[in-house]
């Protein structure tokens, strides 16, 4: 799903530093998942800030979970936390060159996340896919609650 568009060399990462991901989401695909969503993780994301490496990542990372035979957490709570630095309002718009394959992704997602929510046990891959589930269906909200910690869940239900 990568876009002969996209001008990879000039996507920068969560820092507002120069990050090409497709190396890092290649080896994801391929099943390298500690090596590849560590760097990811640190590229893609700083502190809640997200930009346009971020938002090219998204329909590649869609594809993969499409792909995949066994659910990856990290996939969907990269997508998760793309999303939620999107909203945020302190982070770049998606460009217009990303944005059809953007939210196109975001539609895709939601029958490789139904079906793979049926067989995942662990917090990480339930919560993130939860998350990804609700932000796909608009309800951001759920999607920012489904993300965060069951004890940070519990703190704010304490509140009421």
């Amino acid at each position: 799903m990568t876009s002969d568009s996209v001008k990879w060399s000039e996507l920068l990462g969560g820092a507002r530093q120069l990050y090409d991901p497709r190396p890092a989401l290649e080896a994801l695909r391929q099943g390298n998942i500690d090596v590849a969503s560590e760097d990811l993780w640190e590229n893609l994301l700083h502190q809640g800030d997200v930009d346009t490496a971020g938002y090219a990542s998204v329909p590649m990372l869609a594809q993969i979970i499409e792909e995949s035979t066994v659910a990856d957490w990290n996939a969907y709570g990269l997508m998760a936390s793309i999303e939620e630095g999107r909203l945020s309002g302190r982070n770049p718009s998606v460009p217009s060159s990303l944005r059809d394959q953007y939210f196109q992704a975001w539609a895709a997602v939601v029958k490789p996340a139904l079906r793979d929510l049926v067989f995942v046990e662990d917090e990480n891959s339930v919560t993130c896919i939860l998350a990804v589930l609700a932000h796909a269906k608009g309800q951001h909200s759920i999607g920012i609650f489904a993300f965060c910690t069951e004890d940070e869940r519990q703190e704010m239900l304490s509140r009421y």
